[in-house]
C-alpha cells in the first residue's frame, strides 16, 4: 500500500505547510477504522482549514483528511473524532517535518499531568451535564430519556478513570475499563443488562454512584482549582472563561462552578455593584 501511493506523497511533501503525513490501513473489510476505505491519509498542517477528499489511487480507495495542528489538539482533547487515538497510535508515518510527529506521539504516549488534568476537567464537565439531565428526567418520570443521558454520563466517567490511570480511551473503551475499574464496569453492566424495570435500574445506579460522584468532583476539578489559586485576587466567571486553557476547552463552566461551590470545593464571594441591586459573584 505504501509503495502504491509514494508518488502522490512526494507531491504533498513539496508543500512547506505540511508537518506530517500518516497512513492508516484498513484492517479488514468490516473494520470502521478507515471509514470503509482501503486507506486513510491524515495530512497534518501548520495552519489552514480542515478538509476531506476521496481518491482512487492504483485501484485503492483513499480518504484524505487535512487537519491543522490546533484542530488535531481539539480532536484529541474532546474526542470529537472517536478513532483519533487509534489513528495516532497505529498509523504509519509516511512523512514528518523535523520529527514533528515523533515528538507529538511521544508526548501523548507519556501523557503528562497537565494534559491529563485538562482532559479530565473536560470529561467531567460533560459527565456533570449528562448526569444532572438524566437525574432530572428520571424525577419527571421519563425513564427512557433519562437512560440515554445516564449511559452517556457513564461513558464520560469511564474516560476519566482511564485517563487517571494514564490510558487513552479507545473505541473499545469498556474492555479497557473492565481491566482498570470493576466498580464502574459492574454499574454499567447492571444498567444495560439488569432484570429490574428500567426506572428501578436507574434509581439504583444513581444511589450507588452518589458517593463516588462527590469524590470524582474534587479530583476532576484540579484544573479549575489551580487556575483560581494562581493569583490572590478573586475571579469573576468572565475572567475564568477567558483563561487560555478554558478558552481552548469545551467546558460547561457555569454549571461546573455552581456545583463546585455547592460542594465547597470552590468558594464564592459577593461584591455589591454601584446600582445597589445586582451583586457580582467572585470565585476563590
Amino acid at each position: 500500500m505504501e509503495q502504491t501511493i509514494q508518488g502522490y506523497i512526494r507531491q504533498l511533501q513539496n508543500n512547506p505547510n505540511i508537518l506530517s503525513i500518516l497512513l492508516v490501513k484498513q484492517e479488514d473489510k468490516f473494520s470502521p477504522i478507515s471509514d470503509g476505505f482501503d486507506a486513510l491519509l491524515i495530512v497534518i498542517t501548520n495552519e489552514g482549514p480542515t478538509s476531506i477528499q476521496h481518491y482512487v489511487i492504483a485501484e485503492h480507495t483513499v480518504q484524505e483528511i487535512y487537519v491543522n495542528q490546533q484542530e488535531l489538539e481539539n480532536w484529541f482533547y474532546h474526542q470529537r473524532t472517536k478513532r483519533i487515538v487509534e489513528w495516532i497510535f497505529n498509523a504509519t508515518v509516511l512523512y514528518e517535518k523535523e520529527s514533528w510527529f515523533t515528538h507529538y506521539h511521544d508526548q501523548l504516549h507519556h501523557f503528562p499531568e497537565a494534559m491529563k488534568e485538562r482532559k479530565i476537567c473536560i470529561e467531567f464537565s460533560a459527565f456533570l451535564r449528562r448526569y444532572m439531565a438524566g437525574k432530572d428526567l428520571l424525577n419527571q418520570g421519563y425513564a427512557m430519556d433519562a437512560y440515554s443521558h445516564i449511559v452517556h454520563a457513564l461513558h464520560h466517567w469511564a474516560r476519566i478513570l482511564l485517563i487517571e490511570n494514564g490510558l487513552h480511551p479507545e473505541v473499545s473503551m469498556w474492555n479497557q475499563v473492565r481491566l482498570v475499574d470493576q466498580e464502574i464496569y459492574k454499574l454499567y453492566c447492571e444498567l444495560i443488562e439488569g432484570d429490574e424495570p428500567l426506572a428501578k435500574r436507574l434509581q439504583l445506579l444513581l444511589l450507588a454512584s452518589q458517593f463516588s460522584v462527590n469524590k470524582l468532583m474534587r479530583s476532576s476539578s484540579r484544573l479549575i482549582q489551580h487556575i483560581l489559586s494562581s493569583r490572590k485576587e478573586p475571579w469573576t466567571i468572565e475572567e475564568i472563561a477567558d483563561y487560555p486553557l478554558i478558552q481552548e476547552s469545551d467546558i460547561d463552566l457555569s454549571l461546573l462552578m455552581e456545583k463546585l461551590v455547592e460542594r465547597e470545593i470552590v468558594f464564592a464571594c459577593e461584591d455589591e455593584l454601584l446600582d445597589g441591586v445586582a451583586i457580582r459573584k467572585y470565585y476563590v
